[in-house]
């Protein structure tokens, strides 16, 4: 699980939460957020969202609390 902030094209900001399960050595955001696929799911306090990768203007990870 990554707690992320997901700058979209347009201005849009969503925080929320990445869950998922890398292969070893890919434990990077990025490493998921390569995978093929055109959207990605988020989890956000409003519930789960699918986001398009082709809105996406840059992905932040948050510091773990």
């Amino acid at each position: 699980q990554r707690a992320v902030r997901v700058e979209l094209a347009g201005g849009t900001a969503l925080s929320g939460d990445l869950l998922y399960s890398p292969p070893p050595g890919h434990t990077r955001v990025a490493d998921f957020l390569n995978e093929p696929g055109r959207f990605f799911p988020l989890w956000t306090e409003s519930g789960e969202l699918l986001v398009g990768k082709s809105h996406v203007v840059r992905v932040l990870e948050m510091p773990q609390a």
